[in-house]
């Protein structure tokens, strides 16, 4: 369902005529970032692919074809095993976890198939072909000569824990860190900071492809743990890599290899975020973060002619770098705190290889494939010479990109989800309520989840929206009869209904905008967050004083004091600070219309308003933009509790389109003497309009202001 439905929310209800909940001032409404928006728009829109099917597809192939099921890991090429392939299973199994995190939350068969192979990978040692027993009680199964081979099991280690939440596999990862690996740790005076060698052996001496690894366990066991001495580990082994193996030009190594740039990059990466250094410090951290890694897709050091990962090598450890560049790449694209274009560059190299790559793939054989160990091309070699670090590397690089894309995807859908939900309001009688409960306990579980999301864990998104969407139609479905309204619903009001609350929640830009709203309000429901203004009168003057109508207004009249606004009536609405806002009434009633248009005539002329809860479409019509008036000749789609405006001349000598604008009257009028009482004319006086037209007797005036022995009167 997921994969067939990854372009809108899969479950999030569209329709909008709401129950009403209470305001709750817990939670604000959530602001998606500008860089989750733009990579959204990149997976739906440009690509319009999440990659999961292609990904599912080539993970199976790698197992079928790689795979010792039994044993939970790999062969080193088609049908041959090797005693001594250690550090590579790291590799090979992360692919499968990869798809496990995938699955885990919407298809338990798999997910389950896929668990009981990392159970067989850790019982049988990786392949360790140095460690100890499982049964000796220590985790001995995982030590081995080489330094940099334990660190790659060690991280997988903990990422099985992180995707099953098996706390033995943290465990088992803690401890061959701290009796293994950082015990052959070596102070450095020069820098102050640690080496490891990257053997046993007599002389052998610091490397990237172990300092790498290690720098990145020692700041993750810091994030899991918290305990001091990782994070001190960490800073050391960052200082002396940084100072004595990385170069200038962002080569982490010489030559450059994809998967200690991608490693380093990941280290600092983590850094940024568990460090207690400096703030300059934590951005040099941030920065290198995507120095390191885009280095790997960028250099010609990295890359072939075409611009794609080149081909590394053909043995089983060269071809299986760019397995563990990938992954990394893709928690940097979705990490919220790195720069913003950062990330969208390094997404568009990775979506750049990974179409290349299935392009080249011949799956004419399924599920027997191969990947070469250039992208760029088709494996054409032999059946026993296809190697499982190049389709490894492949692989890797297509679930990486799915788990991307998935996480785009459903972290877009959570944040969307939840703005909805914030938008709802619960009054204080309801707020106890067992469903109201649940509903703010998981707007908070989905609301923590956007504000530190884990890098790996894209079923947690899911698990939110899921818990988010039936918390939110449990509230729907209750049993109080409250009434949302939000801008731009769709309104059909059969009959007048009373509410115990209404509330009607509308974004405003700070100046006149226009309202039309199927319920009453009191002065005291909107004055002190907006003004209202009542159409008051209109005019056409000759500007120019060439005998031709040039220019029409709009006049409307502020409402003051106890006046109350009618139902199904065109008014101007103004916040007094812009932003969405919402205005909550009670005990008020919904009341329907029968008529969508009001006719005002004024002298010459008629003013049709057009009003509606729909969305028509309306030619040759004044709106209001920006807080002024606008003629447009063209149609236009009317947003609901909105209005427009045409007017034309009785006697056909005038009509839209003229320049309008809205002039603003107050009852401050009266005070400064602007406008006078109709009750103070005197019968016999003559009276004009304001175009200095003499009209009749006040008797029988339409509402408006006139020109009455030189002083302006109000006729109400």
């Amino acid at each position: 369902m997921w994969g067939e439905a990854f372009f809108s929310l899969p479950y999030m209800v569209k329709r909008l005529v709401l129950l009403l909940l209470l305001a709750s001032a817990s939670m604000g409404t959530y602001a998606q970032s500008t860089a989750i928006k733009t990579l959204y728009r990149k997976v739906t829109n440009t690509h319009k692919d999440t990659f999961e099917t292609k990904a599912d597809s080539m993970t199976n192939a790698f197992i079928e074809s790689f795979m010792i099921k039994n044993k939970g890991y790999f062969n080193v090429s088609y049908n041959h095993y090797a005693f001594n392939a250690y550090w590579t299973q790291a590799h090979a199994i992360d692919v499968v976890i990869y798809n496990f995190e995938r699955h885990k939350s919407i298809d338990y068969s798999l997910a389950n198939k896929y668990r009981g192979y990392m159970t067989s990978w850790y019982n049988n040692k990786a392949n360790n072909y140095a460690g100890a027993s499982t049964s000796d009680g220590t985790y001995r199964m995982f030590e081995n000569p080489f330094t940099d081979d334990m660190c790659w099991i060690t991280l997988t280690l903990m990422h099985m824990g992180e995707a099953t939440g098996t706390t033995k596999y943290f465990t088992a990862a803690k401890n061959v860190f701290d009796q293994y690996i950082i015990k052959r740790a070596k102070e450095d005076e020069g820098t102050g900071g640690l080496w490891l060698p990257w053997n046993t052996d007599a002389g052998s001496g610091p490397n990237a492809c172990t300092q790498s690894p290690a720098t990145l366990i020692a700041a993750k066991l810091y994030q899991k743990y918290g305990t001091a001495k990782y994070l001190e580990y960490a800073k050391k082994l960052y200082a002396y890599t940084s100072k004595k193996i990385v170069f200038s030009d962002g080569r982490v190594e010489d030559p450059p290899l994809t998967y200690t740039q991608g490693t380093f990059g990941e280290a600092c990466r983590i850094l940024y975020h568990v460090t207690d250094e400096s703030t300059t410090m934590k951005n040099k951290y941030k920065s290198l973060a995507y120095t390191y890694i885009n280095y790997a897709f960028t250099s010609g050091r990295c890359t072939n002619t075409q611009g794609y990962l080149r081909d590394e090598g053909s043995s089983g450890d060269q071809s299986i770098f760019k397995a563990i560049l990938i992954p990394y790449a893709v928690n940097f694209v979705l990490d919220e705190d790195m720069t913003q274009s950062n990330r969208t560059t390094v997404f568009d190299n990775i979506l750049k290889n990974t179409k290349v790559m299935w392009k080249n793939l011949d799956l004419s054989r399924y599920p027997l494939v191969f990947c070469n160990y250039s992208w760029s091309s088709p494996y054409t070699g032999e059946d026993n010479d296809a190697s499982m670090g190049a389709m490894c590397s492949g692989t890797s690089l297509m679930e990486n990109t799915a788990r991307m894309c998935r996480a785009i995807v459903d972290r877009y859908n959570l944040g969307t989800l939840l703005t909805e939900c914030n938008k709802l309001v619960i009054y204080p009688e309801y707020e106890d309520e067992a469903v109201y409960v649940a509903f703010n306990k998981a707007k908070q579980a989905a609301a923590d989840i956007m504000a530190s999301p884990n890098d790996y864990m894209t079923h947690e998104f899911r698990k939110a929206i899921d818990n988010l969407e039936a918390a939110y139609q449990a509230v729907l479905a209750s049993k109080l009869e409250d009434l949302a309204i939000i801008d731009d619903m769709l309104l059909d009001i059969e009959e007048e209904k009373t509410y115990p609350h209404i509330t009607y929640t509308r974004t405003y830009n700070g100046k006149w905008e226009p309202l039309y709203v199927p319920f009453a309000m009191k002065y005291e429901d909107w004055a002190e967050e907006y003004d209202v203004a009542d159409i008051f009168d209109f005019h056409q003057d000759d500007t120019d004083n060439d005998s031709i109508i040039d220019e029409m207004t709009l006049e409307v009249m502020v409402l003051k004091d106890s006046v109350a606004i009618l139902p199904n009536r065109p008014y101007l609405i103004r916040a007094k600070s812009p932003g969405e806002k919402t205005l909550i009434l009670s005990d008020a009633s919904v009341v329907p219309t029968s008529e969508n248009s009001f006719n005002y005539n004024f002298l010459d002329y008629t003013y049709t308003f057009y009003c509606d809860y729909g969305m028509p479409t309306i030619a040759q019509t004044y709106t209001i933009q920006d807080g002024e008036l606008v003629y447009s000749e063209e149609e236009i789609a009317l947003p609901p509790q909105r209005w427009c405006m045409s007017f034309y001349a009785n006697d056909s000598t005038v009509s839209a389109p003229l320049p309008a604008r809205i002039r603003i009257l107050t009852t401050e009028d009266y005070a400064n003497g602007l406008l006078s009482p109709a009750s103070s004319i005197k019968s016999n006086e003559s009276i004009y309009d304001l175009s200095g037209r003499k009209v009749a007797n006040v008797k029988y005036l339409p509402r408006g202001i006139y020109i009455i022995g030189g002083r302006k009167v109000l006729v109400k």
